[in-house]
């Protein structure tokens, strides 16, 4: 069974605050950091939409 849209986004949160800390650049860390802070908020929206039983366009 695949996991969920919250699962997904999570990881990614992970995967960019990973890339985040191993940046040589400030700049490009930024850019890691900002996009995590995206996938936290989508992450965050699809457990709600999980729990509730709502598709993410309803």
């Amino acid at each position: 069974m695949p996991g969920t849209n919250s699962d997904y986004y999570e990881r990614r949160r992970q995967q960019c605050l990973q890339s985040a800390d191993s940046a040589a650049d400030a700049a490009v860390a930024k850019v890691h950091r900002n996009f995590a802070a995206h996938y936290r908020t989508a992450a965050k929206l699809a457990a709600r939409q999980e729990v509730s039983g709502r598709a993410p366009n309803e």
